[in-house]
């Protein structure tokens, strides 16, 4: 087990470095650590559970979305472990970039929790899995499979400069 000096060290090394990453200030950093500890269970002092972070994305920046708040979740998930958690790290990192005023920080955030296969592109299944429940149906004649598509077409046409059918980071 570390001592209180080591992980004393170990925060404060952590603290450094998702300044620099994010731009946030040292002192902000530092109480994120120190707030982001005390969601970990006892059992488990690095790790935030799905259900923790799902509640604390809605009472601290009201995303409500369980649907997105998910995919953010999923992009972080440790995919090696049994069960839904996060490393606090990953989650320090995470509100500290929502902290940032970096906006190219906060882009490539958003794109790689959209970006669900890790290739660096977002492909019309991608892009119609995040607009899927941007449709409403309203029961009159309009097929919400067609509206979906429109929507593609529409968001396609706008973003994909190269006409290659897909959406990459730059693109994005």
């Amino acid at each position: 087990m570390a001592t209180f000096n080591e992980l004393k060290k170990r925060s404060a090394a952590l603290a450094k470095a998702v300044s620099n990453e994010t731009g946030v200030r040292l002192k902000v950093v530092a109480n994120v650590i120190v707030y982001a500890k005390q969601l970990c269970p006892p059992d488990q002092p690095d790790l935030i559970d799905e259900n923790i972070f799902v509640a604390q994305m809605g009472l601290r920046f009201g995303i409500t979305s369980r649907y997105h708040v998910q995919l953010m979740f999923e992009s972080r998930r440790i995919k090696k472990v049994s069960g839904k958690l996060m490393l606090v790290e990953d989650y320090i990192r995470l509100i500290c970039i929502f902290l940032s005023k970096k906006l190219d920080l906060k882009i490539n955030y958003v794109f790689s929790v959209y970006d669900f296969k890790q290739d660096g592109m977002l492909d019309v299944g991608e892009i119609s899995a995040l607009l899927r429940t941007s449709i409403i149906h309203s029961g009159d004649d309009n097929d919400p499979a067609d509206a979906l598509h429109d929507l593609i077409t529409l968001l396609l046409s706008v973003t994909d400069t190269n006409n290659d059918g897909v959406i990459s980071l730059e693109e994005f």
